[in-house]
């Protein structure tokens, strides 16, 4: 049998085909991997209508998968004109949480499965996130920054701007899936409070988590630092607003690690040139890579970082292992873990 197998320079072809090899020892697997993240030429597209997030061409793809009965990718395109290509296609595996890039819809109706790897970055993100509000309450970014320049900032040992401790805030997590749950047990583990909003989550279960239930305008009323982890969907589109924007306090952080559309990126902007509140840290754009002249970039009271919050080497091997682990288990009839479309399996 055939698989072909789809990496970049993230999760690379090499890894995965050794993964593969692995799981499928008598299996041909052939494939490659794209230039991204290092090659920028062609940048991950947002993408439109059945597929987002995707690195490279439908050509490319067909071309690599020709006579696969399995297919493995991390961002490549997987879209209806790929499927007509590969009438042989079995099964398709995809090495991230959020399979965007692969038109699920379009796998069910032709009976493939489609098994991906949820919570690949859950320790990542988090950690990522405790990091960021570290270093935003300890003035580190703007004290680096400034003292490269040559600028002593003794002023952040003054009583108006002497730094907060991780134990007198309240942290409030938009989302409580596995990276929020993940960001709430490092908060309480420090002994921050922490408040929760999650319209798909039971306020019992925030509770027995240690948590907090909250409203969304509840929890940004009332924390010192706001924590963006959903999954964008076309209701919750700009959920982080103008109005929640204006209710948080004054020397409150926002923070995203999650993704630009869950937060009106010209409404936070406007609050942070007017200083209405501390701060932000963010690690998602609404274009990226940002450009020179990113509107971000001479803002003091923001820390910008290059959509990295998910990169860890404990991601790369969670995200191999969870799907063609899965795909192995589908090739045995062996019961599956990541399935996103169980429905074709009858």
């Amino acid at each position: 049998m055939k698989i072909a197998a789809i990496g970049n320079q993230f999760i690379r072809y090499e890894v995965m085909a050794e993964e593969i090899k692995r799981n499928f020892p008598d299996a041909e697997v052939g494939g490659y991997s794209t230039g991204w993240p290092l090659d920028l030429s062609q940048a991950v597209a947002k993408g439109t209508g059945a597929i987002s997030e995707y690195d490279g061409n439908e050509d490319e793809v067909i071309e690599a998968a020709l006579g696969a009965e399995y297919l493995v990718t991390d961002v490549a395109p997987v879209t209806a004109k790929v499927l007509d290509a590969l009438p042989q296609l079995k099964a398709v595996a995809a090495t991230r949480g959020g399979a965007v890039n692969i038109d699920l819809a379009e796998l069910t109706k032709r009976g493939i499965p489609l098994f991906n790897s949820p919570g690949r970055n859950l320790s990542a993100v988090a950690e990522f996130t405790l990091a960021l509000v570290l270093a935003h309450l300890k003035n580190i970014p703007i004290a680096n920054h400034d003292l490269r320049k040559g600028k002593w900032r003794s002023d952040f040992y003054s009583a108006a701007k002497v730094s907060r401790e991780i134990t007198e805030i309240q942290v409030g997590i938009i989302g409580f899936g596995n990276i929020g749950r993940q960001v709430a047990s490092l908060f309480k583990a420090l002994g921050s409070k922490v408040a929760v909003f999650d319209p798909y989550v039971k306020d019992e279960a925030v509770r027995e988590a240690g948590c907090i239930p909250m409203s969304l305008n509840g929890l940004c009323a009332g924390s010192d630092v706001v924590t963006v982890h959903a999954k964008v969907t076309e209701a919750n589109h700009n959920m982080v607003g103008s109005e929640q924007i204006h209710m948080m306090k004054e020397d409150a952080l926002l923070v995203n690690t999650a993704r630009s559309e869950l937060v009106d990126m010209d409404a936070l902007y406007d609050a942070l040139v007017h200083e209405r509140i501390g701060g932000a840290a963010l690690d998602v754009f609404e274009h990226e890579p940002l450009k020179k002249d990113s509107r971000y970039l001479p803002l003091e009271n923001v820390t910008i970082t290059p959509h990295i919050g998910g990169a860890s080497q404990i991601t790369i091997r969670c995200a191999i292992e969870r799907a063609i682990g899965d795909l192995a288990r589908f090739h045995r009839n062996e019961e599956l873990k990541y399935c996103l479309n169980p429905e074709v399996l009858a």
